[in-house]
């Protein structure tokens, strides 16, 4: 059996991994891009090793057979702060090693305390539930359409039946009294951070990880709101072959009967005018119901399959499926998906890819 050394990748790396990316991952341009791969995989302000890449290679005899990249982040876990990691691009298929993988996961486990994994694959979905990990699958959408005509055009909705117990918005239900919260260019790096849906499980929303995540990040554009320790953050995609856009909502740490003064703040933006719907990915069935108070719809009640997932260009897929392990075995069974606060936001499913 083929012995595998597992080790961060260097700069002298890039030029073969960018060869096997372009093979692996033709429509994520992005991951090509050295401006960006530094972002994700070395300019984390929780590196555990600063100026050490969080991209780690499985190498035999000077060849890469796997590699997978391990996002350094601070979790919040019924009180108490684990070092976890979200593990994006784990492929060792290039070279048919399951082994090579496998060592990768053995590296990463034993350097954090949580390793989280995001927008899975029905295989992976297969393994993980074999391995008996928590996992939650297809996170409930809920949306709010406000453009009916356009959505069924542009985003290609063709089941009128869709639409029947469905009332469209208006830009002018988003017309309020001014806002105690406030569109900022970045978080306050010392704000105390704070979930208000009470979940028990939640990435920890310090100033510092969210401005990595959303400000930091090259090329990308992200609408974010604070008061003080409540936030949310946002992104117009426009939809390709259109000029309508789709408003995804990011984050939503915003209490109760604030919604419609903080999406009052959205108005000072063009985009905003040709937004024809609005969208939030969220496991916290709590959020969700929040926001049907102001006209949002769960995908689960109306039915999957009938929205696109993704807009560049419209793509019907399966929904995002998320699992994760733990160092501790008592953590894996006390963990509990239902009290997990998570979004689109977490792991790589928010990026612009081309």
């Amino acid at each position: 059996m083929t012995e595998f050394e597992v080790r961060p990748m260097n700069i002298n790396d890039f030029p073969e991994l960018e060869k096997v990316f372009k093979c692996e991952y033709p429509n994520n341009l992005k991951l090509r891009e050295k401006s960006y791969f530094d972002w994700q995989f070395l300019n984390s302000p929780y590196n555990p090793c600063p100026g050490e890449y969080c991209f780690y290679v499985a190498t035999a005899k000077d060849e890469i057979f796997g590699f997978a990249g391990g996002i350094p982040t601070p979790y919040s876990f019924a009180g108490k702060t684990l070092q976890a990691c979200q593990v994006v691009n784990l492929n060792s298929r290039f070279r048919m090693s399951t082994t090579a993988g496998l060592n990768l996961l053995s590296h990463l486990k034993s350097k954090y305390d949580m390793l989280m994994y995001s927008n899975l694959t029905p295989d992976a979905i297969k393994l993980y539930r074999a391995m008996k990990l928590p996992l939650i699958e297809d996170i409930n959408r809920w949306f709010l359409i406000m453009d009916k005509e356009k959505v069924s055009r542009d985003l290609q909705v063709q089941d009128d039946m869709f639409f029947d117990d469905l009332v469209a918005s208006s830009f002018e239900r988003f017309s309020a009294p001014k806002s105690e919260y406030v569109v900022v260019d970045r978080f306050s790096d010392d704000r105390v951070p704070k979930i208000v849906w009470d979940a028990k499980y939640s990435i920890l929303p310090e100033g510092k990880y969210l401005n990595w995540r959303y400000v930091d990040i090259p090329n990308h554009r992200y609408i974010c709101v604070e008061n003080g320790s409540e936030h949310a953050v946002f992104r117009f995609e426009k939809v390709k072959g259109s000029e309508s856009y789709v408003l995804k909502i990011l984050e939503w740490n915003i209490k109760r009967g604030e919604e419609i003064g903080v999406f009052s703040l959205l108005r000072e933006f063009d985009e905003f005018q040709n937004t024809i719907m609005m969208e939030i990915f969220c496991g916290l069935e709590r959020v969700g119901r929040a926001l049907e108070s102001i006209g949002f719809r769960s995908e689960r009640q109306v039915g999957f399959g009938t929205l696109p997932m993704l807009y560049r260009p419209n793509y019907w897929r399966n929904g995002y499926s998320m699992s994760c392990d733990f160092n501790n075995p008592s953590y894996k069974s006390l963990f509990d998906y239902n009290e997990s606060y998570l979004t689109s936001g977490e792991g790589d499913i928010d990026r612009v890819k081309n």
